[in-house]
């Protein structure tokens, strides 16, 4: 009888394939628990962006926007309003017209580091303000919007004699980029606690009295080349700007720029 040998070769070749098959097995299953993990902490994390920012929103929702103190200046000096511009300050040796947006940080910190000394200047009798809200950032908050909402209101307020520390108010305390605003309720209980009580406010800012000529200073004062900065590898409109004496862009990096519009 013939017995049948196998070769040594084969069965090592066999067992070698197994044991490469058992490797690839393996690395599978531990890519696919990696993946899940990736996943699992990818959704958490997206979660919690989700909670934080829903969390944030409801804050927003019921926050009282703190009312400004402007009592050192004297209710004559809160401006006029004229078409979309608020002039606040008589017949002076310079003028000043500023552009901000009420969601611009750079518009807050320009008001917070200068607001009080332009406007004691302006009482002084040394300069006049010519105020431009413009609705720049309208789609960067969320929803859309406040910056127009607040840039009417503002105007509203203008009406009621009220302007400057509605202003202050809405410069000191800026909702975040692509955050919730104030909503127009908001907006109104800060006029009615700054002493508004005429219903026309409330009326004006429920239902944009001015948003449609609002847009149109936005798309006026974004075309004009006098205002766009030049210091950009793409001259264009921004806000803060200034513009001193109707003739001449303020550089707003300067520190003592308004010492020097002062004294010229």
């Amino acid at each position: 009888m013939t017995r049948t040998t196998q070769d040594p070769r084969a069965e090592l070749s066999s067992q070698a394939r197994a044991t490469i098959e058992q490797q690839q097995r393996e690395r599978r299953r531990r890519r696919g628990v990696r993946t899940l993990v990736a996943v699992v902490v990818t959704a958490a994390l997206a979660g919690g962006i989700t909670l934080a920012t829903r969390a944030d929103d409801r804050s927003a929702a019921a926050h009282v926007i703190p009312a400004q103190d402007t009592g050192h200046v004297r209710a004559a000096y809160y401006g006029t309003r004229d078409g979309m511009t608020v002039v606040s300050g008589g017949a002076a040796p310079h003028t000043l017209d500023l552009y901000a947006d009420f969601l611009c940080p750079q518009c807050g910190r320009l008001h917070r580091t200068l607001g009080t000394a332009i406007e004691q200047a302006t009482e002084s009798g040394k300069l006049q303000v010519r105020y431009h809200m413009v609705p720049l950032l309208v789609d960067f908050s969320n929803p859309a919007g406040y910056s127009l909402d607040a840039a009417n209101a503002a105007l509203c307020a203008a009406d009621a004699g009220r302007f400057l520390p509605f202003h202050a108010s809405l410069l000191t305390d800026q909702p975040r980029e692509g955050r919730r605003g104030h909503d127009r309720s908001q907006l109104t209980d800060l006029g009615h606690r700054l002493g508004i009580t005429d219903q026309t406010f409330d009326t004006c800012v429920s239902t944009g009295t001015y948003d449609t000529r609002l847009r149109q200073e936005l798309t006026r004062v974004s075309a004009d080349p006098t205002l766009h900065q030049p210091n950009t590898r793409n001259p264009r409109f921004g806000t803060p700007t200034a513009l001193a004496d109707g003739t001449h862009l303020v550089d707003l990096t300067t520190t003592d720029w308004l010492d020097q519009l002062l004294t010229s």
